[in-house]
């Protein structure tokens, strides 16, 4: 169920996200990125379950960096990102 949801709003995310607003172009920028979306995940003060999934967002995005998918890692790490945000 969980997995389902976690697809479903990445893919609304994902047709939503315009290409020319990608930040992560290379391997590089796409695994920093990671690094800075594990740590917000970290730091930040969500429910176990939200933390839980950050966490497959970003696992799920690492992968794709590998891959070489930066659009799609881009749009996952920003919906990790607005999961984290605190005010």
């Amino acid at each position: 169920m969980r997995a389902l949801l976690i697809a479903t709003v990445a893919a609304i995310a994902i047709s939503a996200w315009p290409a020319s607003a990608q930040v992560v172009q290379n391997k590089k920028t796409c695994f920093q990125a990671v690094e800075d979306a594990k740590q917000a995940n970290q730091e930040s003060a969500i429910s176990e379950k939200a933390h839980a999934d950050v966490a497959e967002l970003i696992r799920v995005s690492e992968h794709l960096c590998t891959q070489a998918n930066f659009v799609y890692a881009e749009s996952l790490l920003a919906i990790a990102r607005g999961m984290t945000a605190q005010e």
